[in-house]
């Protein structure tokens, strides 16, 4: 009995294991932390990256690129500046760029003081990526 209790055991901790290293791994606000560039496991988009600072004086300054493959001419980039009001992200304003292989939002606006983070939209071919920005406060 104590054979069959212990063999159990180690199954379904074999199988606790092998659950835990098979579960996807989801990356939260991709590009949001440097600014870093992505490379992408996609057909059409090569990479992308996005940023938000707010400098002392309130200016914000945005960024939001992306780059198709070779070929791409439709790439698009949508980046839209988020103010969080009572818990709530509320659009402030939002700057767009389409054309070509490569699309490349760089815009300052001024903020009063509060939280923001940018929503990055962007598309090459029938693809398209989604990401946040981390969230800056001033």
């Amino acid at each position: 009995m104590k054979k069959v209790i212990l063999a159990v055991m180690v199954f379904f901790t074999q199988l606790f294991l092998w659950s835990t290293v098979a579960l996807p791994v989801f990356a939260d606000d991709i590009c949001n932390e440097s600014g870093a560039q992505y490379e992408m496991r996609m057909t059409y988009i090569s990479s992308y990256s996005c940023n938000l600072d707010i400098d002392s004086s309130g200016v914000a300054s945005l960024f939001g690129s992306l780059k198709g493959k070779p070929g791409v001419n439709n790439a698009y980039v949508k980046v839209t500046l988020q103010k969080k009001v009572a818990n709530i992200w509320v659009n402030i304003s939002a700057w767009e760029d389409m054309g070509g292989r490569t699309a490349t939002v760089n815009e300052t606006y001024s903020v009063s003081h509060g939280t923001y983070r940018i929503h990055f939209q962007g598309s090459a071919g029938n693809e398209s990526v989604e990401d946040y920005s981390s969230n800056k406060t001033y």
